[in-house]
């Protein structure tokens, strides 16, 4: 949509980035595009759960629980993301956490309090209720990088939905509990 008008027409090359930058709409809900200030170095950890990024998200809105804080473990083999609701910490304790930071960690911040956001509506104190659903789903989708979902590589298989377990799909229909391992 331009000036009020929807066009059905494709955009050359030349004149989608001025269109984008015109478009209030797109610029409002474009997601920011980052380039590494440094050279990207591979981290080889061929075993899962052997070596995990952690950081804290805070100073949160207070739940319920008074928690304020979110501590976020990320493990660099699966993707595997365990996040832990904190009333408060230390600032000695803060010191000994940032020093296992990496960017990983600072990507999985950013898209937990995305998912929040957009699963309160307004701006209530219970974000630590969501947490559960929004690692629900980010354990579900497949990560470019490893071309797999978390939970696959953590369990070898595919979660089971609850939805599955009403309809019969073909998944549970062929399965073998005498031949399950």
């Amino acid at each position: 949509m331009l000036d009020g008008v929807l066009y059905r027409r494709s955009f050359q090359a030349t004149d989608a980035p001025d269109h984008v930058r015109r478009c209030h709409s797109c610029l409002r809900q474009a997601s920011i595009f980052h380039q590494p200030l440094h050279k990207m170095v591979s981290m080889l950890c061929p075993i899962p759960f052997y070596q995990w990024g952690v950081n804290i998200v805070g100073d949160l809105q207070r739940t319920a629980g008074s928690k304020r804080y979110d501590i976020v473990a990320v493990d660099y083999f699966t993707k595997w993301v365990e996040p832990k609701p904190l009333p408060k910490y230390r600032s000695h304790d803060k010191l000994r956490v940032l020093s296992t930071t990496n960017d990983q960690v600072e990507v999985m911040n950013r898209v937990i309090i995305k998912g929040v956001k957009k699963r309160l509506q307004q701006d209530r104190g219970d974000w630590d209720q969501e947490l559960p659903t929004v690692l629900w789903s980010f354990r579900k989708t497949r990560n470019m990088i490893t071309g797999e979902t978390p939970f696959i590589l953590v369990y070898r298989s595919d979660a089971l939905l609850p939805v599955e377990i009403h309809v019969n799909t073909a998944r549970l229909k062929y399965h073998d509990e005498l031949d399950n391992e």
